[in-house]
């Protein structure tokens, strides 16, 4: 399914993401402060390393 090594590693980030992004969805009103700003601070870092991977494999297909 997943080709190389670089497709897995994004899978992963992609993954991850809509893991902490369901919980921050979920769960925020019930979480403490730290732990809201933490959920939010690492779904926004996941973000942009999707991105990233992205626009490095589509400049690397053309």
């Amino acid at each position: 399914m997943v080709g190389n090594l670089k497709d897995k590693i994004m899978l992963v980030f992609v993954v991850l993401f809509f893991i902490v992004g369901g919980f921050t969805f979920n769960f925020y009103n019930s979480l403490p402060e730290r732990f809201k700003k933490i959920c939010l601070f690492l779904s926004i870092i996941l973000l942009v390393i999707i991105i990233s991977f992205m626009i490095v494999k589509r400049s690397q297909s053309k």
